[in-house]
């Protein structure tokens, strides 16, 4: 065959996908991982031209802790540029899902792998089946030590004839080089396992070089061979032969490093740049499986105020960093990042392993984070009182909030609450225990006291939390909210000064709407009408006070028993939900409604390190999603929840979903979008091209992997052929219950927070992290030690947002990460350094660097000011920065 393309050569790249769990168990995939790899060793062994790619620390570790001898025959092949190490992350994780700085250790801890056992600088990103990818991705991939970055899903449309290679650019301008996998990262392989003939083989090359020369400006053309756990084989090379004799451009296999190098050569710059995400893809991964969710964020929260307490505690001395027990919880989180395991789209054996991975590293960090405070708690100089408590602050600003602790009385004139300087603090009984309003400084802790006799306290009408029982109006001075008597559910609110964001039109705020989804794991595919709360609700003030206010609403229907608690305080214009829901259905999507009284209103939607305008839809927020006018607005705060849906008249939570194998509900989806269905596979039969299959079903995705929806079955440890019987018997049992049917009690909390002005104004990113990270209340003896009552080891001086302590994972000194939120340049940001005991006597020897994210490159070396007691840290709009200040441990 003539070359009738531009392409003057096809670089072939034999290489796996690597799912951590999915339909087969970690262990069980580990097995089937064996033979790939015993199969790739034997083919590189025996032919001098083939080349492999690896992709993933959990895929290989376990082989190499097995068969160790295999360890220096990779290390020669990797040498010598014939295998080469991509990815660099410990497993393929979500992007969207969870925290920027989860994604960050994942990379640290994959790189640091393959340097450590192969001596080798990973240099491409190959997020290639990830569910999308977010904007700030290329600033978090270049200050992680990466060149480039591969990717296959994402793109809108999946058919855009746009140029496969491009700079990306996050909103700081920071750059990557990027290649697009326009006809995915599956080729050249059978999607069922078993040999590929040569017929097949040639037909998709062909088609591949004409659909992808309609967007490639290269010389050569960029062909992944390859699958899911695709065993190599001898074929390949055989095809290649075959196809060499008689065809042009002539087929080389290669390493992915070399198409970019040629790259390099052949366009320099001179390519374009592509600005934004790559999102959304998949909005039932948002939501499927929801306890995975609020344990991904759960676990990611704990972690970093625990190692922010750790931090504290070894920096005041006195207290050893506990790095492998963090390490070891980190490792169980990130392997929960893995795209299928944290968008719950594995099967149910799979899904209760994930579970089990989130309990051990919360324990973990419980016991860790309970002995740094306790080390702390007991060096601090502690007064004589009926009861004295320290509140611990792990986030890098002061808060004022409500902490909690046992009532010494039955009524708040029986005790009074002080601080350090010995002033009554506001103070309310609640059920069993008491509320005390307070300010805690950034990243450390406060001691408050509590004695049995009384002060007077301060004068509670200058900020007054108002409730008219008869008519269920609570206000202070932020808003005034009107709760529906015969629902419990919110009619009105309306801000002070400002308009009603909230008015009685066709939903309530907090209103609960259930939808029948014919989708699978991956995909939401509602159908008919929505239901509503129906029926009068048992509503009852559960709490009243000058701190807060408790509404209870409980209800029974649809299949649902629901409870409800609505928190509203005097300090803050934050309402706080929980809703508890008892479920018994099957094939429904459940959501919290909040509709809006804006006009001219635009949407932003928290994502990693950032927040972007977004247009109607299904989005995955991280701890908010705004609706605003630019003079006032309403923020809604999940706590894992993160699927949010915006439409034109209000904007929602998506709480949890309910799949099955097949349904009634699923039959009526076909028939709903017969048309949708068959212009879908028209188009996978034009494409002709296997492996773009899945991309042209997209908009009916929920048509195919429906067998996921179950407890699954493995009968065979290998990768293929595809055990029919295996994905054929959740059909023959699909009256079975499995867990994603979401039977039984859920709970969730969010929060709506009405604000003047928009998201900046409303300092919108630092309520996410406060909502997310409560104070930490524990008990303390009478004591003379040597720290203060009231410590701030660090804080930041702008708007920008200090996150997170840790110990280095270079040496003994402490990171700290920071990031700018607004997309504004900070050129005077300062990091102050608490001069306390234990510290000030260290600071002439304190350096402070800027340092890349991985923690290996030095960006810029900083000036520490012993007087001033601070560091001066210029930060970039959306820039993600790491701080390192060396001298402050007691070991360095």
């Amino acid at each position: 065959m003539k070359n009738k393309h531009k392409f003057e050569e096809i670089l072939l790249f034999p290489h796996y996908h690597f799912d951590l769990e999915w339909w087969k168990t970690k262990e069980e995939y580990q097995i089937v991982m064996e033979e790939v790899f015993t199969a790739a060793f034997k083919l590189l062994e025996e032919y001098s031209e083939f080349t492999y790619v690896i992709d993933q620390v959990a895929s290989i570790e376990p082989y190499l802790r097995k068969y160790p001898e295999k360890r220096e025959i990779l290390k020669k092949y990797i040498r010598n540029g014939r295998v080469e190490v991509v990815g660099g992350t410990w497993s393929a994780p979500d992007e969207n899902l969870p925290y920027g700085e989860s994604l960050i250790r994942g990379f640290i801890l994959g790189r640091h792998y393959f340097r450590r056992e192969f001596d080798t600088e990973v240099k491409i990103a190959w997020e290639i089946d990830e569910f999308g990818h977010p904007s700030q991705l290329p600033q978090i991939l270049r200050k992680c030590g990466f060149d480039y970055f591969a990717f296959s899903r994402g793109m809108k449309p999946y058919d855009a004839k746009r140029p496969v290679d491009f700079y990306w650019e996050a909103p700081d301008k920071t750059r990557i080089k990027t290649h697009w996998m326009c006809c995915h990262y599956i080729g050249l392989t059978s999607l069922i396992g078993g040999k590929q003939s040569y017929k097949a083989f040639s037909k998709e090359l062909s088609s591949r070089l004409q659909y992808e020369g309609e967007r490639s400006g290269m010389g050569a053309l960029f062909v992944p061979c390859g699958s899911d756990f695709t065993i190599p084989e001898k074929s390949w090379l055989t095809s290649v032969k075959r196809w060499n004799l008689a065809n042009n451009p002539k087929i080389t296999f290669a390493t992915p490093v070399s198409y970019f190098k040629r790259l390099d050569t052949e366009k320099g710059d001179s390519i374009d740049v592509h600005r934004g995400d790559f999102n959304p893809l998949f909005t039932g991964c948002y939501t499927s499986r929801e306890r995975v969710k609020k344990l991904c964020r759960l676990s990611q929260n704990l972690a970093l105020q625990t190692e922010t307490l750790c931090a504290i505690a070894t920096a005041l001395g006195g207290f050893n960093y506990p790095q492998k027990a963090i390490g070891e919880a980190w490792v169980n989180i990130i392997e929960n990042d893995s795209h299928d395991s944290i968008c719950g789209t594995g099967v149910d054996r799979v899904y209760v392993d994930t579970l089990k991975r989130y309990r051990i590293a919360l324990n973990l960090l419980e016991k860790e984070k309970k002995a740094a405070v306790g080390s702390i708690a007991k060096r601090i100089k502690v007064k004589e009182a009926t009861a004295a408590y320290a509140v611990f602050n792990s986030l890098g600003w002061k808060r004022l909030e409500l902490a909690s602790f046992p009532a010494p009385g039955k009524d708040e004139t029986s005790f009074s609450v002080t601080d350090a300087t010995g002033e009554a603090l506001p103070v309310q009984i609640n059920d069993g225990g008491a509320l005390v309003l307070t300010e805690v400084p950034s990243m450390g802790y406060k001691i408050l006291y509590v004695q049995k006799k009384a002060k007077k306290r301060p004068d509670s009408e200058e900020m007054p939390l108002i409730l008219d029982k008869e008519n269920l109006i609570v206000s202070n001075k932020f808003y005034t909210a009107k709760i529906c008597p015969d629902s419990g559910n919110i009619r009105s609110l309306k801000i002070e000064g400002g308009g009603e964001l909230i008015n009685n039109r066709e939903f309530l705020a907090n209103e609960l709407l259930i939808e029948e989804d014919a989708g699978n794991l991956w995909t939401i595919h509602t159908v008919g009408n929505a239901a509503r709360e129906t029926g009068m609700a048992k509503v009852r003030i559960k709490e009243s006070g000058n701190l807060r206010v408790i509404i209870e609403v409980e209800r029974s229907y649809h299949h649902m028993f629901v409870k409800k608690e609505i928190t509203f305080y005097v300090h803050t214009r934050r309402i706080d939900f929980l809703t508890s829901i008892n479920f018994k259905g099957k094939d429904k999507k459940v959501k919290v409604v909040f509709p809006l009284n804006l006009k001219g209103k635009k949407h932003y939607v928290e994502t990693p390190f950032c927040v972007e305008e977004k247009g109607g839809g299904v989005w995955c927020a991280q701890n908010f999603t705004d609706v605003t006018d630019g003079k006032e607005g309403l923020a809604v705060i999940n706590s894992g929840i993160p699927g949010c849906e915006i439409k034109d008249d209000y904007l929602a939570l998506n709480l949890f979903r309910s799949v099955s194998v097949l349904s009634l509900t699923f039959l009526k989806f076909i028939v709903e979008h017969f048309r949708e269905i068959m212009t879908a596979f028209k188009k996978v039969y034009e494409l002709q091209i296997k492996s773009i299959f899945e991309m042209a079903m997209y908009e009916v995705h929920g048509l195919s992997l429906r067998q996921w929806s179950s407890h699954g079955l493995s009968l065979s440890q290998k990768p293929s052929p595809v055990n029919i019987l295996e994905h054929l018997a959740p059909y023959l049992l699909l009256f079975r219950e499995a867990k994603c049917w979401e039977r039984g009690w859920h709970h969730f909390n969010y929060a709506a927070y009405p604000h003047k002005g928009d998201f900046t104004h409303a300092e919108l990113p630092f309520k996410g992290w406060e909502f997310n990270n409560p104070l930490e209340v524990i008990k303390v003896d009478v004591g003379d030690g040597e720290l203060s009552e009231e410590i701030s080891l660090f804080e930041l001086s702008s708007d920008a947002i200090l996150l997170s302590a840790k110990k280095s994972e270079e040496d003994d000194s402490l990171i700290l990460r920071c990031y700018e939120p607004y997309g504004k340049d900070k050129k005077n940001t300062r990091v102050t350094i608490g001069n306390i005991n234990g510290v000030k006597d260290k600071s002439q020897y304190l350096k402070a660097e800027k340092v890349s994210l991985d923690e290996r490159l030095l960006y810029e070396k900083l000036v520490y000011d012993p007087n001033k007691c601070e560091v001066k840290l210029p930060l970039s709009a959306w820039e993600i920065a790491a701080l390192k200040i060396d001298g402050l441990t007691t070991n360095s």
